[in-house]
């Protein structure tokens, strides 16, 4: 196949599942992937997608190239953002899509990371398959017997479901900071924020039962009944008596989410933060040398349903006047997704808006949660971070992804009016 035929072509009117090989250049069949790729994927996304599927960790720079042979100087060359920024010859990936380059089976895309021919690939076009709105954006369905399918597979799923499109909303129906996120950012940052918009399905309805609000809002529930409608002594002026502090500490569960190095004194460091995260937002409040309930705490102790939509009340109404709260409002959006992994999902979202999150590095997690800043207490008690904290991917609350959308449909809207709840 000659280098005119691998030219640009024009993209696709439908959106269909490319199965390609990604393998070696040098050793073909080694470190081969099989994948299932949505033909609408631009390119900066399938090195993101490289990444994830090889381990690679370091930031280098990378380009793609259509031609019979990546050296050849007739080959076209699609530029990393590095690359661009220095003027070299090429165009930049992320303004070219997969379906531009990849037309029909046989078609062959190269990839070329860092400036070592070892680490070139190859990625072949072997069929082409109709998508459904189900459909993974990205899916491993092939490698070696040692490679871990599952485990990456896991790892893709933040590229989401279906086709990349802007969400068929009116901006009206979004959360203010969205809008304004939307258009602020034009290339790369906006399309990842909006098809992150569009993952996240922000008007379907929120449902939510009488016992799983229970349980989600377990913690601030534990608070509630223990100061009652009497309230508690203050230890200090400060503290809850020990028997009550421990008592919230097993009840809420704390054990699984904070370990020993957490406990300094009688009383457990994260009753105290939660303690601090309840009075923050209106449950209770302290009385010269007593501990007692607010009007809002007296008329939630019993309702959990209440209580669970006063939180997302609280969240989204801190959150939006907060000169920091645009990376809170992007964790909540990615945690409304279908994601296994918030932080994973969020992660590129927040780079490309040239927040300090440096993807691929063993601290992409902290740097991530550590945007939350003075939030971060109040949704690592809401279920909202991960329960581990090195293993971002552990399992997640299962009512997390309505709770988010909860704090959504109650974010402010540009009209000051956010919609009713359903």
């Amino acid at each position: 196949m000659d280098a005119t035929r691998r030219a640009r072509r024009t993209r696709r009117a439908d959106v269909v599942t490319y199965l390609v090989r990604a393998e070696s250049v040098k050793s073909p069949g080694r470190g081969w992937r099989g994948l299932e790729l949505a033909s609408d994927l631009f390119l900066d996304e399938v090195h993101d997608i490289l990444t994830t599927l090889y381990g690679w960790q370091d930031k280098r720079r990378y380009r793609f190239g259509s031609g019979a042979d990546f050296e050849r100087r007739d080959s076209e060359h699609y530029l990393c953002r590095t690359e661009v920024l220095k003027r070299l010859r090429g165009i930049p990936d992320d303004e070219v899509r997969l379906d531009e380059v990849l037309i029909g089976r046989g078609d062959e895309l190269f990839h070329r990371y860092g400036a070592r021919p070892e680490w070139q690939r190859v990625l072949r076009l072997e069929a082409i398959a109709e998508r459904r709105p189900t459909s993974a954006r990205v899916l491993c369905v092939g490698g070696p017997e040692r490679a871990d399918i599952e485990a990456v597979n896991l790892s893709l799923s933040c590229f989401g479901f279906g086709v990349a499109r802007d969400p068929d909303l009116d901006f009206e129906d979004l959360p203010e900071g969205l809008v304004q996120l939307s258009r602020q950012h034009h290339g790369r940052p906006r399309r990842l924020l909006m098809n992150l918009i569009a993952q996240a399905m922000l008007t379907r309805p929120v449902r939510i039962d009488r016992a799983t609000a229970a349980d989600f809002t377990r913690p601030f529930q534990s608070v509630l009944r223990h100061i009652g409608p009497d309230g508690v002594f203050a230890l200090d002026g400060e503290q809850v008596p020990l028997a009550v502090a421990l008592a919230i500490f097993k009840e809420s569960d704390m054990q699984e989410r904070w370990d020993d190095s957490e406990f300094h004194g009688d009383i457990p460091i994260p009753v105290r933060m939660l303690l601090e995260s309840a009075e923050e937002i209106g449950l209770v409040r302290r009385e010269f040398d007593r501990i007692v309930l607010t009007d809002a705490g007296l008329d939630l102790r019993e309702d959990p349903l209440s209580l669970w939509w006063y939180l997302a009340d609280q969240v989204s109404a801190r959150v939006a006047r907060a000169s920091f709260g645009d990376p809170i409002l992007l964790y909540v959006l990615a945690a409304a997704t279908e994601t296994d992994n918030v932080v994973e999902t969020v992660a590129p979202v927040l780079e490309a808006l040239d927040y300090p999150v440096w993807l691929g590095s063993g601290g992409t997690g902290d740097q991530v949660l550590g945007l939350l800043r003075e939030t971060r207490p109040l949704l690592r008690f809401l279920h909202m971070t991960p329960r581990d904290q090195f293993i971002y991917n552990t399992i997640q609350h299962p009512a997390m992804r309505m709770f988010a959308l909860a704090i959504l449909r109650r974010w402010p809207r540009l009209n000051s009016n956010p919609p009713a709840v359903i």
